[in-house]
């Protein structure tokens, strides 16, 4: 995290309870000022259980002993849009400022405070939901470096809803950076990049066999069958192929059975062999029959790829900086980013041998050769999505000679 925000002088934060009854006035402040922004009968009750530490915490400020803002966390545990259960976000609630002490920088010094307690707690993302009607909290999220998310949990279906969340937590400090890139030079060389042309035209294959009225186990098979054909069957992950609405799924997370791709439809496959003792790791998403907005989802994952790649390129960007760019243009765009699948590094087998995390907490510049950038977005409302990965390589010919960025099939 960066360095916290200083409390402007005259006020003192305080650990308390939800139910402490300066913060329970407070509440009742922000529930009357709620209610004269969108009606209804307000922000419901703080539950006293959800902000107990270990896994929860509440903050009162006073200023002198003049009780003036409030703000807690919990744990959000859910199946989110990408259906995979995660612990590791806490989520900020009754953030509240009594409307004559805003503007001083008083909210943004609240902010830094949980974010510090919520990384004490052991959480890795803040998240939290606000309102149209709310333009300064708004505002204040934004400069905190918050990025917009698909509304959730209660208010996911009310169009005045706004949500954001932030990483707080990337790689610890001690991190050798240089050994996280640590490549053999036979892999550098041509390895990676050998291996990488025979996934792109195994993917081609593979796609080019899938066709209406296929289970997605009957693709998958028919995936294997092409793979062990071309010496590629070894790999380092397993193979994916999702139909219909599994192109919504994240990596780790079991397939819907039984779903067989549709006359109008969506798939994409994801490969990772091993071959010559080099990683390689391709995917790419296709369509069958004419439905306009999977069609825009298969061009515009490519296009959302194409465009972080030259945000990489052209500005130095970290792994960090490419992600936050990635969201940003996938919300210009009218889609949701997958966050929980965010590039890895490859090399010689196995690469978790210099590195096995992700791409978006590495705060270097990737460099040419060592890095999967991987994209996968969803739709807002239907259930399906799109995904591209493929190697990051600086040279343009290389880069471009990838068969498998595929094409609308009829």
């Amino acid at each position: 995290m960066d360095s916290l925000p200083a409390l402007p002088e005259g006020f003192r934060f305080h650990a308390v309870t939800s139910d402490d009854p300066r913060v329970v006035a407070l509440h009742r402040a922000f529930s009357l000022e709620m209610q004269s922004l969108y009606g209804g009968d307000g922000p419901s009750r703080l539950r006293t259980d959800d902000h107990q530490e270990p896994s929860g915490g509440f903050v009162l400020v006073t200023e002198g002993d003049e009780p003036v803002a409030c703000g807690g966390f919990r744990p959000l545990v859910r199946r989110g849009e990408w259906g995979e259960e995660d612990d590791s976000r806490a989520e900020l609630k009754g953030v509240y400022l009594e409307p004559s002490r805003r503007g001083r920088g008083l909210g943004r010094a609240l902010l830094g405070e949980l974010e510090r307690r919520i990384v004490a707690a052991g959480y890795e993302e803040a998240w939290l939901e606000t309102g149209t009607e709310q333009p300064a909290a708004i505002g204040l999220y934004e400069r905190a470096d918050y990025l917009p998310i698909l509304p959730y949990g209660e208010f996911r279906h009310d169009p005045r809803s706004v949500c954001f969340r932030r990483r707080l937590v990337g790689l610890a400090p001690d991190v050798d950076l240089e050994a996280l890139e640590a490549i053999e030079p036979d892999a550098l060389e041509d390895g990676l990049v050998d291996v990488r042309r025979r996934c792109h035209e195994a993917v081609t294959e593979i796609a080019a066999g899938i066709a209406s009225g296929m289970t997605e186990t009957e693709g998958r098979q028919h995936a294997a069958d092409v793979l062990r054909n071309r010496g590629l069957r070894k790999g380092w992950h397993k193979i994916v192929v999702r139909f219909g609405e599994n192109t919504t799924r994240s990596f780790h997370q079991a397939s819907k059975p039984d779903v067989v791709l549709g006359e109008n439809d969506i798939f994409f496959v994801d490969v990772g062999p091993i071959f010559n003792g080099c990683e390689g790791d391709v995917g790419a998403t296709f369509t069958v029959g004419h439905d306009p907005e999977m069609l825009q989802a298969r061009q515009d994952v490519v296009e959302l790829w194409r465009r972080t790649r030259q945000a990489w390129l052209a500005g130095s960007l970290t792994g960090i900086a490419l992600y936050e760019f990635a969201q940003r243009q996938a919300t210009a765009m009218g889609w949701v980013l997958n966050l929980d699948l965010t590039g890895h590094r490859i090399s010689e087998f196995p690469h978790a041998s210099h590195y096995d995390g992700s791409l978006d907490i590495v705060p270097l510049t990737p460099n040419d050769r060592r890095w999967i950038l991987e994209i996968q977005i969803r739709h807002r409302s239907r259930p399906f999505g799109a995904f591209y990965e493929d190697l990051l390589l600086a040279d343009e010919k290389l880069q471009n000679d990838a068969p498998a960025l595929g094409s609308a099939r009829r």
